[in-house]
């Protein structure tokens, strides 16, 4: 028996799409909490996944998470509200200083400890450093909050903030609507269907299904993404493989 693997990004797409959909999910919630453009460069994200931090979901919502905490370390008076919006809006005041995140050594700090997936493991390093931040239990409790709401179910679209703003890139707002019934905020175009394109030739593309069709191979797609399940809220979407 002959088994052909292929890897999806970077072999059979090049998925650029991918990429710049994490870039504006990352500026974007800079943005609202207070930093100015925010551009998520290549070497970063190399740092997440050198990490094994492969998931734009958990790169996103780890980096809006390295945000906050900075703001909220760098200004003991700040308290953050329970509610998300409210949290964004307390943090985009001129009143705090807005330290710069380093967003690859949070990289480092969340793959080092190894176990856990990355955005419960984030959610540890956070919690952690952030009770080591501030003797003020309130204080840190209020953080905790948050730190819930961004990192404790960052695959669970009913309950992620950043899943829903990063679908919206990569499936562009028409078929955001149309997949989870919900209002887009953004109006988009897929970035998935612009930005990708194929990592093969014509020639081997051709190839490859004309051996499908004469039955020569079976082909199959396996994910390592999370997709629909029986009994739980987590509706990923139409998303590839992990690589």
């Amino acid at each position: 028996m002959n088994i052909w693997l292929f890897d999806l990004d970077g072999v059979l797409i090049l998925p650029s799409g991918y990429r710049e959909a994490l870039r504006r999910t990352v500026a974007h919630f800079s943005r609202a909490a207070g930093y100015p453009e925010t551009h998520l460069d290549e070497s970063t994200i190399e740092s997440f996944e050198a990490q094994g931090i492969t998931c734009e979901w958990d790169i996103a919502g780890i980096c809006l998470m390295a945000d906050i905490f900075t703001v909220w370390k760098a200004n003991p008076g700040l308290h953050l509200p329970p509610n998300w919006i409210d949290c964004l809006g307390t943090l985009n005041s001129a009143e705090w200083a807005h330290p710069a995140p380093d967003y690859a050594d949070w990289a480092h700090r969340v793959g080092a400890p190894g176990g856990d997936m990355p955005s419960a493991s984030a959610l540890k390093v956070f919690k952690h450093e952030a009770g080591h931040a501030e003797g003020d239990l309130v204080r840190t409790s209020s953080f905790e909050v948050i730190l819930g709401l961004v990192l404790g179910h960052p695959r669970e679209f009913g309950r992620s903030p950043v899943m829903q703003y990063f679908q919206q890139f990569t499936l562009g707002s028409r078929a955001y609507s149309d997949h989870y019934g919900a209002a887009p905020v953004l109006e988009t175009p897929s970035l998935l269907a612009e930005l990708d394109r194929p990592g093969i030739s014509v020639a081997v593309r051709d190839r490859i299904l004309a051996m499908q069709a004469a039955k020569r191979i079976q082909a199959a797609i396996i994910t390592a993404r999370p997709c629909h399940r029986r009994g739980t809220e987590t509706l990923s979407g139409p998303k590839r493989s992990e690589g």
